[in-house]
């Protein structure tokens, strides 16, 4: 799949989704109707992030992915944890793994598959 651009407004409405679903959560949580409804918000949020990396080009199996993914939807099943913001925290992580890669393709010579070689 060719991989495609994100946007900067692409980035930010993702950031804005993610913390609003965050304070619904923690809302929810604390009217006690958020164990119930909050682990079908994170099956939700988890396909339907990882379908839009998908879709965007993204490697949604690569380790660093998946570590993130598997950190925010399980930390959101843990009651005390569920209450950070990590929705907002994963959308952070997966800009910053975007951006690293993107300036290492960017740099003369170099190529995310295959290391520089000093000649």
């Amino acid at each position: 799949m060719k991989n495609k651009e994100i946007s900067n407004i692409a980035w930010g409405m993702l950031g804005g989704m993610a913390l609003l679903v965050d304070a619904t959560q923690f809302v929810l949580e604390w009217l006690l109707i958020g164990f119930v409804i909050n682990p079908i918000i994170n099956f939700y949020m988890t396909m339907g992030l990882n379908m839009y990396w998908y879709m965007k080009g993204q490697k949604i199996a690569s380790p660093k992915k998946a570590l993130g993914s598997s950190v925010a939807f399980i930390g959101e099943m843990v009651p005390v944890v569920a209450q950070l913001p990590l929705w907002t925290g994963y959308i952070v992580y997966n800009f910053i793994l975007y951006r690293k890669d993107k300036l290492i393709k960017n740099i003369a010579g170099g190529s995310k598959d295959k290391p520089i070689e000093n000649k």
